[in-house]
């Protein structure tokens, strides 16, 4: 079992991976964008710590991907609305 903070979302280290992985970004690269460290991502991605607000507000800025997806995730599994696509490709591009 894994050692967590009472804190901690279940899932978000998930989503944030999924987040990453759709922009095609290694984990430095995505600490930039969200005003992280590696470290930190990794630990967020492996859910040993909580994201802190500041840097779920940084990647929805970044991104378009909601923080309550990245907090919640949604039953419809639309991760980010109509801004997701649009977003993903002006970052690839």
């Amino acid at each position: 079992m894994k050692n967590k903070s009472p804190s901690t979302c279940e899932g978000c280290g998930k989503r944030i991976r999924f987040i990453r992985k759709s922009l095609k970004l290694s984990q430095e690269d995505f600490a930039k964008l969200a005003g992280s460290s590696k470290s930190s991502i990794s630990g967020y991605e492996a859910e040993k710590f909580p994201v802190p607000g500041n840097i779920i507000t940084n990647i929805y800025k970044k991104t378009g991907f909601r923080p309550d997806w990245i907090l919640l995730g949604d039953p419809d599994g639309d991760a980010a609305g109509s801004q997701k696509s649009e977003t993903v490709f002006k970052i690839n591009s």
